[in-house]
């Protein structure tokens, strides 16, 4: 999409700027708010994940203090090593900002930045 040098005008210059900049700025806000809550529910499940983990850790170690035997820390310890290790995979995995979707607000910083310049060539 070809860049235009100035901003479009919508009636008076400083309102039409400023909503411009709130559209955008909006607009993003929306992509961010559900990239949020991506994160938000991957990170939980991570997190619950982990969380379980530990728990197991801990049965295992009660279950080998108490009966000095293999049948309940067996257990604990095998179901301990499959949560934490679900649980890194999927903090690693799907932790992360999307790739491709740039810092936070790339768009609404360029246009303003975009904006002084056109201001400060015009007006200064």
């Amino acid at each position: 999409m070809p860049q235009i040098e100035e901003p479009p005008s919508h009636g008076k210059f400083p309102f039409g700027l400023v909503k411009d900049h709130l559209e955008l700025a909006l607009l993003e806000w929306g992509v961010e708010k559900q990239e949020g809550w991506r994160r938000l529910v991957r990170l939980g499940a991570g997190a619950i994940l982990l969380f379980s983990s530990f728990v197991y850790f801990q049965l295992a170690l009660i279950g080998w203090f108490l009966r000095r035997g293999f049948q309940w820390e067996g257990i604990g310890f095998i179901l301990g090593v499959f949560y934490f290790a679900s649980g890194v995979l999927v903090l690693w995995l799907f932790g992360k900002r999307q790739e491709g979707l740039g810092p936070p607000f790339q768009g609404s910083l360029a246009e303003l930045k975009r904006s002084f310049r056109w201001i400060e060539k015009r007006f200064f």
